[in-house]
This record gives structure tokens, C-alpha cells and sequence, in this order.
């Protein structure tokens, strides 16, 4: 495994990370991607952490802390040899709280249902600029919270790359986590990646695979139960999605050596600011895909600056 290190943090998390989200289930109130099969998700991250995946990335939202209580039954005994990423202030998708008690109780109850002492990363869930002039001293609560070896590190994980950029020149948080893949490209149009190398942030990619769809395992007809997120999206977006990755595929995969996930990816990767892209992976044979992505490295500047040039 490719390890780079988080910024100017004390992690050094690998570049294939493992996205938590879908781990723990959906449902009308905390959608994910619908039912998961657990013993195959089990497997796939102790496959995960067999390959030297050490970064999984989770959140107090996700299934309303089923995900942190599904890692919890995996990963003490691999405990010092993985980081954990978990998010609060999140409490719905269109609700958040950020006050000092709140983030509080919020943490002590993620180290609960994670049965561990610590957090490696703890990220503010979709914190904006907006919510740092609200609460400017947010960041006295985050060292106090260090200071009690509750925390490692602190974070940010941004609704969308504008968002993460306005915030950080308002105040430079550690690190910082977007969406960033092949078809959604905001965090390099808007210099977000390079904002972040020049002040040293370090940036966690999400959405490698766009939800599934660059993966072209859908045909942008599907009708997903309430329990998936997807379900909110029109069919002029499934199918535009849909569309998006096939001409990507033509454009990437004239030879059969690697998938369109691996090319995906690779893309993700090639940045060197970013520390590590966190799919979610619910099968041993998407741990291995992803991993053989990774070992294969990063994409070439031709290969790249092509993609980046259809956009």
C-alpha cells in the first residue's frame, strides 16, 4: 500500500481509504445506499486491513451511528494499526449543530458505539463559512478535545468544494474532505487543490466512483428504494451521470488492463495533495479492484490533463 501523509497532521492514512457510509444500512431517515449484506462487508474490511488499508471514514449521521457500531464489531483488535475518521454536527441532511455541548456529546457517543478511547480524525459534518462566523471559536473546543487525547486530529468535511474554499480563507483548518471524481471536477475549477497544496491542507477525495455511477453498473432507469439517497435524484441526472461515464469509458479503457473503476481511481490519486479517496466498498472483490487501482499508481500527466480538458 501508498501511504501520504495528511497535510501537516501527524497521520498518514493511505491512499485508498474505505468510505463507511453505506456499512451500516439505510432507511427513510438515514438513507445510504439500501441493505447491506454484512458478513460480505465484514469480510471486505478485514481484506481491507490485510492490504494495509489503514484510513476508514465514517460519521455519527450514517445510519443514525450504525456505521461506527458495525465498525466497532470489526476493528478493536486491529485498533493500532487503522485511523479513524468520524464527522458530528450533522443531524439530519438538512439540519446541523455545531455548539460546544452538542459536538461534545456527540464525540463521547461516537467513541462509544466505536468502543475506542480516541478518534484519529473528527471532522465537522458539512461545516460551511456561514457556521464559522456563527461559532469563530470553534476551534478552542476542537484543542481542548485534543488536549483530553480524545482526538488526534480535527477536520472538515465540506458539502461541496466552493463551501471548503470560502471556509478556508477564513481559517485554516488540518484537513478537509470533497467530492472530487472524473465527472465532478469543482475542486480543481475552482483551485480548491491547489489552495490546499500552496497552504499545506490536507484534502480526503470522496466520491471516487460519483455513487456507483462511473462504475457503469446502472443504465440511469433504476428506481432505488427510499433507504438509498440515489432515490432523490431525477432521471435527467441518473441519465446524464450515466451518459458522462460512457464517453469516459471510450475515452480511458481501449485497453481491457484496467476497469473504468480503476480508472477512476487512479484519477482520484494523481493529485499528489490528496492524501486519500474513500470509496465504499461492500465486497472483498471491490477491496481487491480498488487496491490493484492504487498499486498500478497514479494516472499519467497526458492521460489526466486529457479528462480534465473535457470538462
Amino acid at each position: 500500500m501508498i501511504y501520504r501523509r495528511l497535510g501537516e497532521t501527524s497521520l498518514n492514512p493511505s491512499i485508498l481509504g474505505y468510505g463507511c457510509w453505506g456499512i451500516g444500512g439505510g432507511s427513510a431517515i438515514y438513507p445510504a445506499y439500501g441493505e447491506v449484506d454484512s458478513f460480505a462487508v465484514k469480510t471486505a474490511i478485514e481484506r481491507a486491513i490485510d492490504l494495509g488499508i489503514n484510513f476508514f471514514d465514517t460519521s455519527a449521521l450514517y445510519g443514525g451511528g450504525k456505521s461506527e457500531i458495525f465498525l466497532s464489531k470489526i476493528i478493536p483488535k486491529y485498533r493500532k494499526n487503522i485511523y479513524i475518521s468520524t464527522k458530528a454536527g450533522l443531524l439530519s441532511l438538512n439540519k446541523k449543530c455545531f455548539t460546544p455541548n452538542y459536538l461534545r456529546k456527540s464525540l463521547e457517543k461516537s467513541l462509544d458505539r466505536l468502543k475506542t478511547d480516541y478518534i484519529d480524525l473528527f471532522q465537522l459534518h458539512n461545516f460551511d463559512e456561514n457556521d464559522f462566523k456563527l461559532f469563530p471559536e470553534i476551534e478552542e473546543i476542537l484543542i481542548k478535545f485534543k488536549k483530553e487525547g480524545k482526538i488526534i486530529e480535527w477536520g472538515v468535511s465540506s458539502k461541496t468544494p466552493d463551501n471548503a474554499l470560502n471556509l478556508l480563507k477564513l481559517k485554516k483548518f488540518p484537513a478537509i474532505q470533497c467530492n472530487f471524481n472524473i465527472l465532478d471536477q469543482r475542486c480543481i475549477e475552482n483551485n480548491l487543490l491547489s489552495y490546499c497544496s500552496k497552504n499545506k491542507i490536507g484534502v480526503i477525495a470522496r466520491t471516487p466512483l460519483a455513487f456507483g455511477f462511473l462504475s457503469l453498473k446502472f443504465k440511469g432507469d433504476e428506481t432505488f428504494p427510499t433507504s438509498d439517497h440515489r432515490s432523490r435524484w431525477s432521471d435527467e441526472l441518473k441519465k446524464r451521470w450515466v451518459e458522462n461515464s460512457k464517453k469516459i469509458k471510450i475515452k480511458l479503457c481501449k485497453e481491457k488492463s484496467l476497469s473504468m473503476a480503476q480508472w477512476c481511481i487512479k484519477f482520484c490519486i494523481t493529485p499528489n495533495i490528496i492524501s486519500s479517496c474513500i470509496p465504499g466498498m461492500h465486497s472483498v472483490k471491490e477491496v481487491e479492484e480498488n487496491y490493484e487501482a492504487v498499486m498500478s499508481g497514479p494516472m499519467n500527466e497526458s492521460n489526466f490533463n486529457m479528462i480534465c480538458s473535457q470538462k
